[in-house]
């Protein structure tokens, strides 16, 4: 599907699928559409792309599954529950409605969190927050500074801190995040219970990573003079 010829600009087009998003003025709507039209493709194991250029228009392909064999009766989707834990989230959103969500599910799901509405917000609580950060959560695309910077440059004082990158794009067209080691990806729209489960995963590799660290210092015995 196309649009009417007017086109987007990269950072719109970066966040069209983020919940909450709009370009409209406020009291004309919200942007729930594409975030939801993302959310059901991506539900049906299909993904949504688009190609768009300012003043040539967007072009939208929606790709599915193809359906084999006879259809069956539509079975009740199970619902994840969400996954509680414990620890400190260092969470970097921009966007107000998203960062709020994220906040709330994390501390719903027994964390602490401390939320940033930027890189620069985030590198600053990191420098002054004394107790451990057990994980990042970071939006991918910032103003200022992209999640994967932010992340690269939080490890270099917090190298066993754990990373979740979220975004709209599907994971294989972000890259520049292999440096990072072993990072979770967390698609836009997300619910609780998802956000839950990869951050719990990044919470566990964190602080298997905190032991070996631990494990190889005592190893090591004292230095001899």
């Amino acid at each position: 599907m196309a649009d009417d010829g007017i086109g987007m600009d990269e950072a719109t087009r970066a966040r069209i699928f983020d919940p909450f998003f709009t370009t409209k003025s406020a009291g004309h709507g919200t942007g729930f559409g594409l975030s939801t039209v993302f959310g059901i493709v991506a539900q049906s194991g299909g993904q949504v792309q688009v190609e768009t250029a300012v003043g040539k228009g967007s072009t939208f392909h929606v790709d599915l599954p193809r359906a084999l064999g006879k259809s069956t009766a539509a079975t009740p989707t199970r619902i994840e529950p969400i996954q509680r834990g414990s620890g400190t989230i260092l969470l970097a959103e921009d966007d107000p409605a998203v960062r709020q969500f994220a906040r709330r599910s994390l501390e719903s799901a027994g964390y602490t969190v401390f939320a940033a509405a930027g890189a620069q917000e985030a590198i600053e609580a990191s420098e002054h927050w004394s107790t451990s950060i057990e994980v990042l959560v970071s939006d991918v695309v910032m103003p200022g500074m992209h999640g994967h910077d932010l992340a690269r440059l939080i490890r270099n004082s917090r190298p066993a801190i754990g990373i979740v990158l979220m975004s709209g794009y599907t994971e294989r067209f972000l890259g520049g995040g292999t440096e990072l080691g072993e990072v979770e990806f967390l698609n836009k729209p997300f619910t609780a219970a998802a956000l839950s489960i990869v951050v719990g995963r990044a919470v566990g590799r964190a602080m298997a990573t905190t032991r070996d660290v631990a494990t190889a210092g005592e190893d090591q015995g004292p230095a001899r003079g």
